[in-house]
C-alpha cells in the first residue's frame, strides 16, 4: 500500500534591480589609426564618462553602474595597467552572482549589449580552449558543476539533473543550434512558466566537458559573417540555455514511499548580435538584410527598456512591446518579470563608434532602473511517483540479473562446445598420424 503526499508549493520573492556592468575593450588596428589611440571613454569603479571627440574631447556625459572595467592596455601607465580588467577580473565579479542565484532556485538571465565589434562575444564565451582567454559562459558552467559534485560529497541525499539546450535568432527566425533539423521553431507562451520555443531540443550534460561539447557544436552552427567593423561578425542573437533541477530525499514515509524536495531553476545565457551602421560597416544583399533585422530587434529591446523604466520613475503603466520581436518576447522574463537579469554592456574607445558608444551607454544604464520580481519555487512531489521509480529500478535490476545469468549459462555451453570440438580435433591428428606411419 502507498501513502500519497500532498503537493506543496513554496513560494519566495525577491525584488531586484537588473545589475549592470560596463566594459571598454582595446583599440583595434583601423581604430587606433583614426583616433591616434585617445580614447572617448573615461571610467571609475561605479561611473563611466564619454567625451565628445567633435568638442575638444569634452565631457558629453556621465553614466552610474553597477561596475565599470577598463579593459585598454596602457603600456605609459602604470596606474592603468594595474587595473586592467582581464577576462578572469570580469568573471570573479558577475559569475559567483550568477551561480548563487541560480543556486537559490531563482530564474537568471545574463547577456552582452552593445554595438557590432565591441567584445560580446569574447567577454561571453571567448576561447573555450584557453585558460586565459575563456569567457563567462565556459568559466560560469566549471563553477556550477564543482559546486554540484562539492554539494553531494557533503550530502548524498541530493542528485542533480542538468540540461542544456542553444539557439539563435536569425532574421527573426528561431533556429535550434543543436539539432539536424533546419525548421523554424516557433516561440510560445505557457500560462506559468513564460515564454518558450517550441520543439526546442534539450540535452542532458553530466560535466563540464560535455558542455564544453554541446557549445562547440552550437557555434560552428550559428550565422557570421565578415564586414567592415568585424572580421566574424555574429549575425544573430545566441541564447544558451541551461536548466538545474535540484532533487533532495527528506525522509521515507513508508516502505515504497519516499518523500523528496525538488528545486529547479532557468539560467539564460545571452550574447545578443551588435546593432551596426550599414554605411560604416559596408554591408549588402543578404548581409544587409541581417543588419536590418538586427536592428530592429534592438530598437525593440530599446523600447521594451523605455517602457519599463516609465513604469518605475512616473507610475504609468505602458505595456512594453515584447512581441513585436523575437528576442524580445523571449527576454519578457529576464525584463521586467521572474528573473534574476544580469548586463554586459561592451564598447569601444574610438572616437570613430562615438554615437554607438554614446547609445550603449545611456540603454544600459536605464537599464539599472528596471525592478524584476524573481520568484522560487519548492516543489514536494508525490510518494507515489517515487514508489514507481523504485519499482521501475528493481525490475530493471532483475532483467539485468537474469541477463548476467543467461550470458553465464551461454558461456558455459560455449566452453562444453570448446572442449568437444579440441577432443574430436585431438582424435583426427592420431588417425592422421597413423595413416602416415602406414605410408612411410
Amino acid at each position: 500500500k502507498l501513502q500519497f503526499l500532498y503537493f506543496i508549493g513554496t513560494r519566495m520573492d525577491a525584488s531586484a534591480q537588473v545589475k549592470v556592468l560596463v566594459r571598454v575593450r582595446p583599440f583595434c588596428p583601423r581604430e587606433t589609426d583614426a583616433s591616434h589611440g585617445r580614447s572617448i571613454v573615461q571610467m571609475s569603479d561605479t561611473a563611466t564618462t564619454i567625451l565628445d571627440p567633435n568638442n575638444d574631447y569634452k565631457v558629453k556625459d556621465s553614466f552610474k553602474y553597477d561596475r565599470c572595467f577598463w579593459s585598454l592596455p596602457n603600456e605609459n601607465s602604470a596606474k592603468a595597467a594595474a587595473s586592467f580588467a582581464s577576462q578572469d577580473a570580469i568573471y570573479t565579479h558577475i559569475g559567483p552572482q550568477v551561480v548563487d542565484s541560480m543556486w537559490q532556485g531563482y530564474n537568471t538571465c545574463l547577456f552582452a549589449y552593445g554595438q557590432t565589434g565591441s567584445g560580446k562575444t569574447y567577454t561571453m564565451m571567448g576561447d573555450i580552449n584557453c585558460s586565459m582567454h575563456k569567457g563567462i559562459i565556459p568559466r560560469l558552467c566549471y563553477d556550477m558543476f564543482y559546486r554540484i559534485k562539492k554539494e553531494q560529497s557533503e550530502q548524498p541525499t541530493l542528485s542533480f539533473k542538468v540540461d542544456a539546450s542553444y539557439h539563435e535568432i536569425y532574421n527573426e527566425k528561431v533556429k535550434d543550434l543543436l539539432s539536424r533539423t533546419n525548421s523554424q521553431l516557433k516561440v510560445r507562451q505557457h500560462p506559468q512558466n513564460g515564454p518558450f520555443v517550441e520543439g526546442l531540443s534539450s540535452h542532458q550534460v553530466n560535466d563540464v566537458s560535455g558542455i564544453y561539447h554541446l557549445i562547440k557544436k552550437g557555434d560552428q552552427e550559428r550565422s557570421t559573417a565578415q564586414t567592415n567593423l568585424n572580421e566574424r561578425s555574429s549575425r544573430s542573437h545566441a541564447i544558451f540555455t541551461l536548466t538545474v533541477t535540484r532533487l533532495e530525499m527528506i525522509g521515507e514515509v513508508l516502505e515504497d514511499t519516499i518523500q523528496t524536495k525538488s528545486r529547479a531553476s532557468k539560467i539564460n545565457l545571452v550574447d545578443l548580435a551588435g546593432s551596426e551602421r550599414v554605411a560604416i560597416s559596408g554591408v549588402q544583399g543578404e548581409r544587409f538584410e541581417e543588419a536590418r533585422n538586427i536592428n530592429l530587434s534592438l530598437t525593440t529591446l530599446g523600447r521594451v527598456i523605455d517602457c519599463l523604466v516609465e513604469r518605475q520613475e512616473k507610475s504609468k503603466n505602458p505595456m512594453p512591446p515584447y512581441r513585436e520581436s523575437a528576442l524580445t518576447w523571449l527576454l519578457s522574463d529576464s525584463l521586467g518579470g521572474n528573473s534574476k537579469t544580469f548586463m554586459v554592456a561592451t564598447i569601444s574607445p574610438s572616437a570613430l563608434n562615438f554615437s554607438e558608444t554614446l547609445s550603449t551607454l545611456r540603454y544600459s544604464s536605464k537599464a539599472r532602473n528596471i525592478i524584476n520580481v524573481a520568484t522560487v519555487n519548492k516543489e514536494e512531489e508525490s510518494g507515489k511517483l517515487t514508489a514507481e521509480l523504485r519499482m521501475k529500478i528493481q525490475g530493471l535490476q532483475t532483467k539485468l540479473r537474469n541477463f548476467e545469468k543467461q550470458e553465464a549459462r551461454n558461456m558455459e555451453t560455449l566452453e562444453e562446445r570448446c572442449f568437444q570440438a579440441e577432443t574430436e580435433a585431438e582424435a583426427l591428428r592420431t588417425r592422421v598420424a597413423a595413416l602416415e606411419a602406414k605410408l612411410g
